[in-house]
């Protein structure tokens, strides 16, 4: 129906697509879609005999199946995006023309990189990729099975192509647990004159593990949930896929006048646990004014899957079961490509860390000491020489059997006073030189010199030399009264005049609350003679860190 234009409005008559459906544990052929506007029963089937350049499609097949299958990566192997070459000499490139960076497998899957890709490519086996895709139904140039050797453009499916029902038959084996079942379309053969029936079964072949299947999958969901794959996504369903995309030589774009982001071919090839749907979309022939642009093809692509496999596919929600040969394990990230994957400490941040793939048995096992935490100094003390002007620090040297790289450099010991960092040091004693003033906190951090996520705890306290200040108090600490006698000044009016601080003998201005309470032990404004009483003086200073109380007493009597 979306084909023949019942249930899919086609932008010409000249676009064409085939279509390919298989059950997925048992390579029975659902449903073809031969082509459009095709007339008799002997045209050509663009689900069945086309080759086409398969494109991104190819990267699950030629790349990281194979490196997941034969070297057992996990789904954070690491990969750079960045500039790189063919073997040849010959740059690669991606669309967008830029470089995302260190990134790991399942995003460079689920965005499909081509540097990625092809650095997959070249650090698998050759031969075990040759083999791999083979056993799952691709066919290859006839020059390649002549040489027994894949050309580095297989990495980004550059090649004379595949067509629907190969790629929907070899995408299955992802989908079953690593089995490869041949496409068929007759089960049964009842001969009329005998009756005898004759059934047909496709064989069952295991061409992979069940835990590089699951894994490549589990990445392809990735892609249609949040990568370029978005395309392929249909609600209620759980849909792992890529999609595929080929582009046109400079000499075809010069030859028709096309823009430079026209494409020749584009591909879905996407599965849930029943079924595998593997759509091609495109021209053929090309002409003057019918091709295809890399946006208009990607509107096309999602829009005609919709139309299509969105019918096809049961929206039931289910799943597929991760097998008991995968395990997920939460690693601390790295940007090192060639550094040990690791288990995160309990001081790794969370953000630091990813949840990710690995077969069974070849997860890390030693705990990241990236973020752990030095020991805390311990007895950590401070004394002031003040004929020398000197603040003297010690504390005990810390231990650790944490292993960390040369360029964090020597263990040893930040120093801080009133919080800011005044030195490191690798011993475990510090002086402070020509300090006038010594009070104040300071404080001691266990670390490396070039790096700072060790980092322990501060040891630290605050420090007084009260010996630097002093105080007395200038009016009589006890004075009586007769009633109706005048008062002196220092008892009428109680002041901070009353009281004198000096900091190394010289005379400095404190914070002075003065309170008077009576004999009732009633905060009164001030000392009277009226009628007989008892008044208490109380004078609060402060100054820096030094703090002092003076007490006065006013005896009024009959």
């Amino acid at each position: 129906d979306a084909l023949a234009g019942r249930t899919y409005n086609w932008r010409d008559d000249e676009a064409q697509a085939g279509l390919s459906v298989v059950e997925t544990h048992s390579g029975k052929v659902v449903a073809i879609a031969a082509g459009r506007n095709q007339d008799g029963g002997m045209n050509f089937n663009y689900a069945t005999q086309t080759k086409r350049q398969i494109g991104s499609s190819a990267k699950p097949l030629f790349d990281y199946g194979p490196g997941i299958e034969f070297n057992n990566w996990s789904t954070y192997k690491l990969f750079d995006d960045a500039p790189y070459q063919y073997s040849s000499g010959q740059a690669i490139h991606d669309a967008d023309s830029q470089y995302m960076g260190i990134m790991t497998l399942r995003h460079a899957l689920s965005e499909s990189r081509n540097i990625p890709a092809l650095k997959a490519f070249q650090q698998n086996n050759n031969q075990q990729v040759l083999n791999f895709v083979k056993s799952l139904g691709i066919s290859l140039e006839p020059e390649s099975l002549q040489a027994n050797w894949l050309h580095e453009a297989y990495s980004i499916g550059s090649f004379t192509g595949s067509n629907p029902w190969e790629m929907a038959a070899a995408y299955a084996a992802f989908a079953n647990g690593g089995y490869y079942y041949e496409p068929y379309t007759i089960n049964k053969i009842v001969f009329r004159d005998t009756g005898e029936v004759v059934t047909y079964e496709s064989d069952k072949k295991q061409v992979m593990s069940d835990s590089t299947a699951y894994m490549i999958t589990d990445c392809l969901k990735t892609a249609v949930n949040e990568g370029v794959s978005i395309s392929a996504k249909v609600d209620g369903v759980n849909v792992a896929a890529k999609t595929g995309t080929t582009n046109l030589s400079a000499a075809v774009i010069y030859k028709y006048g096309y823009s430079l982001d026209a494409v020749n071919d584009a591909w879905i090839v996407g599965f849930d646990p029943e079924y595998s749907i593997s759509m091609w979309y495109g021209y053929e022939p090309l002409s003057k004014n019918h091709w295809t642009t890399n946006d208009s093809a990607f509107t096309i692509r999602k829009t005609l899957w919709t139309a299509t496999a969105g019918k096809i596919f049961k929206r039931n929600g289910a799943d597929f079961a991760m097998p008991n040969s995968v395990i997920k394990v939460g690693i601390e990230k790295t940007q090192d490509v060639n550094a040990e994957l690791k288990l995160p400490s309990e001081f790794t941040p969370q953000d630091q860390i990813a949840y990710e793939l690995f077969k069974k048995g070849t997860e890390p096992t030693e705990v990241s000491t990236r973020y752990m935490r030095l020991p805390t100094p311990t007895n950590f003390g401070i004394s002031y020489e003040s004929s020398k002007k000197r603040v003297n620090l010690s504390w005990d040297r810390v231990s650790t059997t944490m292993t960390v790289d040369e360029s964090y450099g020597e263990l040893g010991y930040r120093i801080f006073r009133n919080g800011t960092e005044i030195a490191f040091t690798t011993s475990n004693v510090y002086s402070i030189e020509n300090v006038e003033d010594p009070n104040g906190s300071y404080g001691v951090i266990a670390g490396y010199r070039n790096n700072r996520e060790n980092d322990s705890v501060q040891a630290g306290k605050p420090f007084l030399d009260l010996s630097i200040y002093d105080s007395k108090l200038l009016a009589s600490p006890s004075k009586s009264y007769k009633v109706g006698d005048n008062l002196i000044a220092a008892d009428k009016n109680p002041s901070s005049a009353d009281v004198e601080v000096t900091k190394r003998g010289n005379k400095v201005n404190p914070s002075v609350a003065v309170a008077i309470t009576n004999s009732a032990g009633e905060t009164v404004d001030g000392v009277t003679t009226d009628e007989p009483d008892t008044f208490t003086i109380k004078y609060n200073i402060s100054f820096e860190y030094y703090a002092k109380e003076y007490t006065r007493t006013v005896k009024v009597t009959e």
